[in-house]
């Protein structure tokens, strides 16, 4: 039995698991599921081989959100039951092996293939005061071209109010730019149909705009139909650095990138000091209302010395990793990222803005028609809260400047809704029936299923069953020689 855990996943995939009510592993060879669901999994005696794909995400997944706790107890008995564990991640650390021996024990083995997937390529580099105004003209004068452009972007309002203006452009044909944006809100019908075969989808678009809500979802794979991909992102963002790279590889051939970093600080909270004695004492002197989902219930009151005491749990462990590395990643972020860029084999190169009239002009003019574009699509959302028939004013108010949850999200957390909650869970599971539920190998990339099942044959195991342990040596050159 195969069990692969994903830190998100993209179309009906997401809602039809999170309706099911018996998710056994008793009933399924294949279960496919993310990080927040996964406290619905029956477990039983059989046994099992757990696939963590893209391991940091899924370990920062389940260390936040409203299922934090339910989430590390489920993530504790699926790492501790399965046969074997396969964890992946392009930008596996130090904090990935402290989490997985946090549960797993000291018997883990390391394969590094040292795969550099990007030498030969460059990256250019453009800090821009002007909130990533020159990467858009850049992007939008390709678009009038007839070039296919692909915006990446750590906001949602942003990806959307980018394609609302690519949307109004015309090509050397006259024709109009077909684009889309795909993020956490997004149509759910939409997101179904494009993200059954995105190449398909992708390929009828000259311009795609996409979140990292969505990037465990987008694996575009068509030789040389994007002609640039530019990354848009506020350098005190509260994405983390890992998540920002594996957004700019999600389509996999393009001959240029372009990564447009400015300034504009939001928050204090995002340049707290790292460190984890720090984030420990943080947790200890913490208000009861102020802590963490994650960590509640693994704090009590020590009397000798009058104060809270945290305790050394796997959960607290992870969390305290988690935040962390997410400190280093907003205090380091232009560093880190660079880093990571360089460890895929490309070269770095920082570009210059064009500063003549003409195009400082331009530049002008697309910023403040994005600034309205943004405007309209926030007061379009507030209005839609704000007229919802079970939301009053003060309700809708809220929502509004909650950039954290969707707004689906948020009324499935109210207890007067649950009833409409679990209607709607009803009807995702009759689609899970029509659609996905007859074979979910088939909701995975065949070509990633592939390299798993070959994975597995290099490392030396003949089956599920097969119970030996491998010495790193011999793991690695295994992989060493398969990738002669």
């Amino acid at each position: 039995m195969i069990f692969l855990l994903y830190h998100a996943i993209s179309g009906s995939l997401t809602e039809s698991l999170l309706a099911m009510r018996d998710l056994s592993i008793d009933k399924w060879d294949i279960i496919i599921i993310q990080v927040e669901s996964l406290f619905r999994i029956e477990f039983s005696a059989r046994p099992f081989v757990a696939i963590l794909d893209e391991a940091n995400a899924i370990m920062r997944q389940m260390s936040s959100g409203t299922n934090a706790r339910e989430s590390e107890n489920a993530m504790r008995d699926v790492l501790r039951s399965a046969r074997h564990v396969l964890a992946m991640d392009t930008f596996a650390n130090i904090s990935t092996l402290t989490f997985l021996q946090i549960y797993r024990g000291e018997n883990i083995r390391v394969v590094d293939n040292k795969y550099q997937p990007r030498i030969g390529e460059t990256v250019e580099f453009i800090y821009d005061p002007n909130s990533g105004a020159e990467a858009m003209r850049i992007g939008y004068d390709l678009l009038r071209q007839g070039k296919r452009v692909a915006f990446v972007s750590t906001g949602a309002v942003m990806a959307r109010a980018l394609v609302e203006k690519a949307s109004k452009l015309s090509k050397p044909d006259n024709s109009p730019v077909r684009a889309r944006a795909y993020y956490g809100d997004m149509d759910g019908r939409q997101r179904q149909k494009d993200f059954s075969d995105i190449n398909v989808a992708w390929g009828e678009l000259d311009c795609v705009a996409y979140t990292n809500t969505v990037e465990a979802g987008i694996s575009f794979e068509v030789t040389g139909h994007f002609d640039i991909i530019i990354a848009i992102t506020n350098i005190a963002t509260p994405v983390h650095v890992e998540a920002l790279a594996q957004m700019l590889y999600r389509i996999h051939d393009c001959p240029r990138r372009i990564i447009s970093m400015f300034y504009q600080k939001n928050s204090n909270e995002l340049f707290r000091p790292p460190g984890r004695e720090n984030i420990r004492a943080e947790l200890a002197s913490a208000r009861p209302n102020n802590l963490p989902t994650a960590i509640k219930g693994h704090r009590e009151w020590n009397n000798n010395t009058i104060s809270y005491k945290v305790d050394e749990s796997p959960a607290v462990i992870t969390f305290i990793e988690v935040e962390h590395q997410k400190r280093l990643s907003a205090r380091y972020f232009i560093e880190k990222l660079c880093s990571l860029i360089a460890s895929t084999g490309a070269s770095l190169q920082l570009i210059k803005m064009d500063e003549s009239r003409g195009v400082i002009g331009n530049r002008k003019k697309v910023r403040n028609e994005i600034r309205v574009e943004a405007l309209v699509i926030k007061n379009t959302d507030f209005n839609a809260v704000a007229t919802f028939q079970n939301l009053s004013p003060e309700e809708a108010e809220v929502l509004k400047f909650d950039q954290e949850r969707s707004i689906a999200d948020t009324m499935a957390l109210k207890p007067e809704e649950n009833v409409q909650w679990e209607f709607a869970c009803y009807r995702a599971e009759e689609n899970l029936e029509k659609s996905v539920a007859k074979d979910l190998r088939k909701s995975y990339s065949a070509n990633h299923w592939e390299v798993i099942q070959e994975l597995f044959r290099i490392l030396g195991f003949t089956g599920i069953d097969d119970r030996r342990t491998l010495s790193g040596d011999t793991a690695s050159e295994s992989f060493t020689q398969s990738c002669e």
